[in-house]
Protein backbone atom coordinates (compact mmCIF):
# COMPACT_ATOMS: atom_id res chain seq x y z
CA UNK A 1 0.00 0.00 0.00
CA UNK A 2 3.28 2.38 0.91
CA UNK A 3 4.38 1.70 -2.61
CA UNK A 4 1.25 2.42 -4.51
CA UNK A 5 0.84 5.45 -2.82
CA UNK A 6 4.30 6.64 -3.85
CA UNK A 7 3.29 6.14 -6.94
CA UNK A 8 0.38 8.10 -6.95
CA UNK A 9 2.21 10.84 -5.37
CA UNK A 10 4.81 10.99 -7.94
CA UNK A 11 2.54 11.27 -10.83
CA UNK A 12 0.72 14.65 -11.94
CA UNK A 13 -2.77 14.93 -10.95
CA UNK A 14 -3.83 14.38 -14.74
CA UNK A 15 -2.84 10.72 -14.74
CA UNK A 16 -4.66 7.87 -13.93
CA UNK A 17 -2.84 4.75 -12.42
CA UNK A 18 -4.43 1.60 -13.50
CA UNK A 19 -2.67 -1.74 -13.40
CA UNK A 20 -2.00 -3.25 -16.61
CA UNK A 21 -1.14 -7.02 -17.57
CA UNK A 22 -1.03 -8.27 -20.82
CA UNK A 23 -3.91 -8.96 -22.93
CA UNK A 24 -4.58 -12.42 -24.08
CA UNK A 25 -5.80 -13.19 -27.42
CA UNK A 26 -6.43 -16.62 -29.09
CA UNK A 27 -6.81 -17.33 -32.80
CA UNK A 28 -8.65 -20.45 -34.10
CA UNK A 29 -10.29 -20.84 -37.42
CA UNK A 30 -13.37 -23.06 -37.62
CA UNK A 31 -14.93 -24.25 -40.42
CA UNK A 32 -16.92 -21.14 -41.37
CA UNK A 33 -14.96 -18.00 -39.25
CA UNK A 34 -12.18 -17.02 -38.28
CA UNK A 35 -12.52 -17.06 -33.75
CA UNK A 36 -10.71 -14.22 -31.56
CA UNK A 37 -10.84 -15.17 -27.82
CA UNK A 38 -9.75 -11.92 -25.74
CA UNK A 39 -9.54 -12.15 -22.02
CA UNK A 40 -7.98 -8.48 -20.45
CA UNK A 41 -7.84 -7.46 -16.56
CA UNK A 42 -10.97 -5.44 -16.04
CA UNK A 43 -10.21 -2.25 -14.07
CA UNK A 44 -9.26 -0.57 -16.86
CA UNK A 45 -11.69 -1.59 -19.21
CA UNK A 46 -14.54 -0.79 -16.68
CA UNK A 47 -12.96 2.95 -16.23
CA UNK A 48 -12.09 4.23 -19.64
CA UNK A 49 -12.91 1.53 -22.57
CA UNK A 50 -16.58 0.41 -21.08
CA UNK A 51 -17.24 3.15 -18.53
CA UNK A 52 -19.91 1.07 -16.84
CA UNK A 53 -19.90 0.96 -13.10
CA UNK A 54 -20.92 -1.64 -12.05
CA UNK A 55 -20.14 -4.34 -14.73
CA UNK A 56 -23.19 -6.68 -15.21
CA UNK A 57 -21.19 -10.46 -15.53
CA UNK A 58 -23.42 -10.68 -18.36
CA UNK A 59 -26.11 -9.31 -20.40
CA UNK A 60 -24.49 -6.07 -21.58
CA UNK A 61 -26.31 -3.45 -22.88
CA UNK A 62 -26.06 -2.61 -26.90
CA UNK A 63 -23.94 0.58 -26.25
CA UNK A 64 -21.46 -1.72 -23.56
CA UNK A 65 -21.28 -4.01 -26.33
CA UNK A 66 -20.76 -1.75 -29.13
CA UNK A 67 -17.67 0.48 -26.74
CA UNK A 68 -15.63 -3.20 -26.75
CA UNK A 69 -16.46 -4.36 -30.14
CA UNK A 70 -14.98 -1.25 -31.45
CA UNK A 71 -11.90 -1.14 -28.58
CA UNK A 72 -10.94 -4.24 -30.09
CA UNK A 73 -10.88 -3.77 -33.86
CA UNK A 74 -8.74 -0.54 -33.22
CA UNK A 75 -6.15 -2.31 -30.79
CA UNK A 76 -6.39 -5.81 -32.60
CA UNK A 77 -6.04 -5.51 -36.64
CA UNK A 78 -5.96 -8.53 -38.79
CA UNK A 79 -5.51 -9.08 -42.59
CA UNK A 80 -5.94 -11.59 -44.84
CA UNK A 81 -4.29 -11.62 -48.13
CA UNK A 82 -3.68 -7.90 -47.42
CA UNK A 83 -7.44 -7.20 -46.90
CA UNK A 84 -8.41 -6.04 -43.55
CA UNK A 85 -10.45 -8.01 -41.31
CA UNK A 86 -13.35 -6.70 -39.28
CA UNK A 87 -14.43 -8.95 -35.89
CA UNK A 88 -18.48 -8.78 -35.07
CA UNK A 89 -18.56 -9.26 -30.85
CA UNK A 90 -20.60 -12.51 -30.36
CA UNK A 91 -19.90 -13.11 -26.81
CA UNK A 92 -18.92 -10.83 -24.19
CA UNK A 93 -19.01 -11.17 -20.17
CA UNK A 94 -17.32 -10.30 -16.83
CA UNK A 95 -16.04 -12.62 -14.08
CA UNK A 96 -14.64 -11.93 -10.78
CA UNK A 97 -13.84 -15.08 -9.08
CA UNK A 98 -14.79 -15.09 -4.38
CA UNK A 99 -11.42 -13.37 -3.90
CA UNK A 100 -11.49 -10.41 -6.16
CA UNK A 101 -13.24 -6.69 -4.66
CA UNK A 102 -14.63 -3.69 -6.41
CA UNK A 103 -13.15 -3.55 -10.06
CA UNK A 104 -11.02 -6.49 -9.89
CA UNK A 105 -11.65 -9.70 -12.32
CA UNK A 106 -11.41 -10.24 -16.22
CA UNK A 107 -13.10 -9.31 -19.24
CA UNK A 108 -14.22 -12.13 -21.74
CA UNK A 109 -14.86 -11.05 -25.46
CA UNK A 110 -15.10 -13.36 -28.57
CA UNK A 111 -15.04 -11.84 -31.78
CA UNK A 112 -16.08 -13.17 -34.80
CA UNK A 113 -14.49 -12.67 -38.58
CA UNK A 114 -15.14 -13.31 -42.12
CA UNK A 115 -13.14 -16.63 -42.87
CA UNK A 116 -10.07 -16.19 -44.40
CA UNK A 117 -9.62 -17.76 -47.87
CA UNK A 118 -7.78 -21.61 -48.34
CA UNK A 119 -3.97 -20.77 -48.14
CA UNK A 120 -4.24 -17.06 -47.27
CA UNK A 121 -1.54 -15.62 -45.08
CA UNK A 122 -3.07 -13.85 -42.24
CA UNK A 123 -0.77 -11.18 -40.28
CA UNK A 124 -1.79 -8.47 -37.67
CA UNK A 125 -0.50 -5.63 -35.28
CA UNK A 126 -1.91 -5.74 -31.52
CA UNK A 127 -1.30 -3.19 -29.08
CA UNK A 128 -3.90 -2.93 -26.48
CA UNK A 129 -3.72 -0.08 -24.21
CA UNK A 130 -1.34 2.11 -26.50
CA UNK A 131 -3.75 5.14 -25.89
CA UNK A 132 -2.99 4.28 -22.18
CA UNK A 133 0.65 3.95 -22.11
CA UNK A 134 0.90 7.24 -24.78
CA UNK A 135 -0.68 8.97 -21.64
CA UNK A 136 1.82 7.75 -19.24
CA UNK A 137 4.50 8.36 -21.70
CA UNK A 138 3.75 12.25 -21.25
CA UNK A 139 3.15 12.04 -17.71
CA UNK A 140 6.12 10.81 -16.57
CA UNK A 141 9.03 12.41 -18.61
CA UNK A 142 11.13 9.79 -18.84
CA UNK A 143 10.79 8.09 -15.66
CA UNK A 144 10.51 4.27 -15.72
CA UNK A 145 6.49 3.01 -15.38
CA UNK A 146 4.98 1.62 -12.74
CA UNK A 147 6.23 -2.21 -11.78
CA UNK A 148 1.98 -3.12 -11.51
CA UNK A 149 1.56 -2.02 -15.36
CA UNK A 150 3.19 -4.20 -18.63
CA UNK A 151 1.96 -3.17 -22.03
CA UNK A 152 2.01 -6.33 -23.88
CA UNK A 153 -0.19 -8.60 -25.95
CA UNK A 154 0.56 -12.69 -26.09
CA UNK A 155 -1.50 -13.94 -29.11
CA UNK A 156 -1.65 -17.58 -28.85
CA UNK A 157 -2.43 -19.46 -32.60
CA UNK A 158 -4.46 -22.97 -31.41
CA UNK A 159 -3.75 -25.11 -34.62
CA UNK A 160 -0.16 -24.51 -35.00
CA UNK A 161 0.39 -23.96 -30.92
CA UNK A 162 2.30 -21.19 -31.76
CA UNK A 163 2.48 -18.03 -29.52
CA UNK A 164 3.26 -14.29 -30.25
CA UNK A 165 4.39 -12.31 -27.46
CA UNK A 166 3.64 -8.28 -28.17
CA UNK A 167 5.33 -5.13 -27.14
CA UNK A 168 5.85 -1.90 -28.14
CA UNK A 169 8.14 -1.35 -31.00
CA UNK A 170 7.59 -5.16 -31.82
CA UNK A 171 3.15 -5.53 -33.04
CA UNK A 172 3.36 -7.23 -36.00
CA UNK A 173 2.99 -11.18 -36.29
CA UNK A 174 2.09 -13.06 -39.25
CA UNK A 175 1.26 -16.85 -39.82
CA UNK A 176 -0.69 -19.12 -42.40
CA UNK A 177 -4.43 -18.86 -41.78
CA UNK A 178 -4.51 -23.03 -41.77
CA UNK A 179 -2.16 -22.98 -39.03
CA UNK A 180 -4.86 -21.30 -36.94
CA UNK A 181 -7.02 -24.69 -37.38
CA UNK A 182 -7.61 -27.14 -34.73
CA UNK A 183 -6.39 -30.56 -35.19
CA UNK A 184 -9.83 -31.75 -34.74
CA UNK A 185 -11.69 -29.77 -37.60
CA UNK A 186 -12.78 -31.58 -40.53
CA UNK A 187 -11.33 -34.93 -39.18
CA UNK A 188 -13.86 -37.80 -39.49
CA UNK A 189 -14.58 -39.54 -35.88
CA UNK A 190 -14.15 -43.12 -36.32
CA UNK A 191 -16.02 -45.42 -34.13
CA UNK A 192 -19.19 -45.05 -32.16
CA UNK A 193 -20.50 -41.48 -31.54
CA UNK A 194 -20.57 -42.32 -28.08
CA UNK A 195 -17.14 -43.05 -27.41
CA UNK A 196 -15.13 -39.75 -27.21
CA UNK A 197 -11.87 -41.89 -27.66
CA UNK A 198 -12.16 -43.29 -30.48
CA UNK A 199 -9.99 -41.16 -32.76
CA UNK A 200 -7.20 -42.50 -30.42
CA UNK A 201 -7.68 -45.67 -31.80
CA UNK A 202 -7.66 -45.03 -36.10
CA UNK A 203 -4.21 -42.92 -35.43
CA UNK A 204 -1.60 -44.71 -37.68
CA UNK A 205 0.88 -46.77 -35.05
CA UNK A 206 -1.93 -45.69 -31.96
CA UNK A 207 -2.86 -48.41 -29.71
CA UNK A 208 -4.77 -51.12 -30.29
CA UNK A 209 -7.21 -52.72 -28.42
CA UNK A 210 -6.49 -56.19 -27.04
CA UNK A 211 -8.56 -59.25 -26.69
CA UNK A 212 -9.79 -59.75 -23.10
CA UNK A 213 -8.06 -62.40 -20.98
CA UNK A 214 -10.15 -65.62 -20.88
CA UNK A 215 -10.16 -66.64 -17.13
CA UNK A 216 -9.61 -70.18 -16.07
CA UNK A 217 -12.86 -70.83 -13.96
CA UNK A 218 -12.85 -71.13 -10.47
CA UNK A 219 -16.13 -72.92 -9.54
CA UNK A 220 -15.93 -75.70 -6.84
CA UNK A 221 -17.25 -79.33 -6.80
CA UNK A 222 -20.14 -79.78 -4.62
CA UNK A 223 -19.85 -81.96 -2.38
CA UNK A 224 -16.32 -81.36 -2.29
CA UNK A 225 -14.17 -84.39 -2.93
CA UNK A 226 -12.59 -86.22 0.76
CA UNK A 227 -9.20 -85.69 0.64
CA UNK A 228 -6.77 -88.19 -0.32
CA UNK A 229 -4.58 -90.44 2.05
CA UNK A 230 -1.33 -90.88 1.71
CA UNK A 231 -0.01 -94.93 1.79
CA UNK A 232 2.55 -95.68 3.78
CA UNK A 233 5.31 -97.35 2.66
CA UNK A 234 6.17 -101.09 4.44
Amino acid sequence: MLIAALLLAALPAAAHLYPIAPARVTLSLEPERLVADVRADSIYWIEEVLQIHPLPLSGWSGETRARAEAYVNARLRLRADGAPLTGRLVAASYVQRPWQINEQGEVRLRLAYPPPPPGAALAGEADFYEEYRQEMLEHLKGKPFPKNQEFATVVRVRGAGRRFALRPGSVSFSLRADEARPPFWGRPRPGPPCWPWAWLWARPGGPRPSRPRSRPSRARRWPPAAPRRRRRLG
